[in-house]
């Protein structure tokens, strides 16, 4: 539908983990479908394709849950409490440390070592992206 009025041409910058693939958008020349776009970008469009694009191998996402858990992946079955040890006190050095090995132990994709949502041994999470806050 953009395609009527509109050129959609990849963003120069780099995506440099982002999850949204982005492109600029602008003004097509009127007249023409094949025609380039005219004048300068309107703004940018951002499409997140993690299930049909994976982007997981430069993906430095974190997520933490309302409930104070530590999700490396929003398609992880695995969470760690974070909530507990800044309830009892714990130092920085401690928060900082349960965060680092949450991350270190973070799955190659979507919450297992390969890609492939239709992989036989893909457990769907029991929280969708919207209750997660992701």
């Amino acid at each position: 539908m953009l395609s009527t009025d509109f050129v959609l041409t990849t963003d120069p910058r780099a995506r440099d983990g982002a999850p949204a693939e982005r492109f600029e958008v602008r003004r097509r020349v009127a007249g023409s479908a094949a025609a380039p776009a005219d004048g300068p970008a309107l703004g940018t469009v951002g499409i997140i394709a993690s299930v049909t694009e994976p982007f997981c191998s430069d993906c430095r996402r974190t997520r933490i849950t309302a409930e104070g858990k530590i999700m490396s992946c929003l398609f992880s079955r695995e969470e760690f409490d974070l909530l507990g040890l800044l309830r009892s006190g714990a130092s920085d050095d401690d928060l900082a440390r349960r965060w680092q090995d949450a991350m270190w132990l973070k799955p190659k994709a979507h919450g297992m070592d390969h890609v492939g949502l239709d992989a036989p041994d893909f457990v769907q999470p029991d929280r969708s992206m919207s209750a997660i806050g992701g």
